[in-house]
């Protein structure tokens, strides 16, 4: 009896539906996951994943998912060709279906991009679900820290260096001088928050508890204590190359949001006051 041949065709259509069911759950994965800079802190895992590997999924699938659509497409072109030769006009005919399809294709592209209900809905769920995970954690001390070695944050929160070196050996951390606390934690089985929790272990340094503090500071808060309006130190820190910034954020938000500009929620603290003396 001979063997049945590979179908290739069949093969591309059930790729395609895979990769579709995978693209969905990737999707979701990705809209309820933390912020990237939460994420590497507490190296973040769901299903054995990190959040960097599921969105290498997600891409990696994209790009995939549209390659076997051609050729789906290809493989399928005379059905297709078939089907519009044989429908396309009494397709036509029904003006009003077609006209409330692109009405509603329109409609949604207008309230997602203007943000509206219920979109905006869906994008506020979204982010609460993401927002949830930063409340497990503590503030992180600058932004970006787990790319930090152990020098370049021991200075930035104002810790001996010889101290927090200390304290990782003590504690059986190996680690290079120019490896990053997200490298050391990766070798040591660990996270950069608890790296870093180890460095500044039983340090009562008020210098250590100032990017924490200032953090959670609302914009509105420094305008006030200012005798200034909000939207007049928000105009100011647009025009000094900060983007991304609304009413009511508060100093971390605006460090997140400009990791470009290297500053701290301390230190962008004091820009505000001293520039506005």
């Amino acid at each position: 009896m001979s063997k049945k041949r590979f179908n290739f065709r069949s093969f591309v259509s059930f790729t395609v539906f895979f990769q579709f069911i995978f693209l969905v759950v990737t999707g979701i994965v990705l809209f309820i996951a933390p912020h990237g800079r939460t994420a590497h802190w507490v190296n973040w895992h769901f299903l054995g994943f990190t959040k960097t590997q599921w969105e290498e999924f997600h891409t990696i699938l994209g790009y995939s998912f549209l390659i076997f659509i051609v050729i789906h497409i290809y493989y399928n072109w005379r059905v297709i060709v078939g089907y519009l030769k044989n429908n396309i006009k009494r397709e036509l005919k029904i003006t009003k279906e077609l006209t409330l399809s692109f009405i509603f294709i329109f409609t949604i592209l207008f309230i997602a991009g203007m943000n509206l209900p219920p979109a905006s809905w869906v994008m506020d769920i979204g982010e609460k679900a993401t927002e949830s995970w930063d409340k497990l954690i503590e503030e992180l001390p600058v932004p970006h820290a787990e790319l930090f070695t152990v020098k370049k944050l021991a200075k930035e929160i104002n810790l001996d260096y010889a101290v927090a070196v200390k304290r990782l050996k003590n504690a059986n951390i190996k680690f290079k001088e120019n490896e990053t606390l997200k490298e050391i934690a990766e070798n040591n089985n660990s996270t950069p928050q608890k790296i870093y929790n180890i460095m500044t272990k039983n340090n009562s340094s008020e210098s250590l508890n100032k990017n924490m503090g200032y953090g959670r500071m609302a914009i509105l808060e420094i305008a006030r204590k200012l005798n200034k309006d909000e939207i007049e130190i928000i105009k100011f820190l647009k025009n000094s190359g900060f983007k991304k910034i609304k009413k009511g954020d508060r100093l971390k938000d605006i460090t997140d949001n400009n990791p470009d500009k290297d500053y701290t929620p301390y230190k962008l603290y004091l820009f505000i006051i001293e520039n506005s003396k």
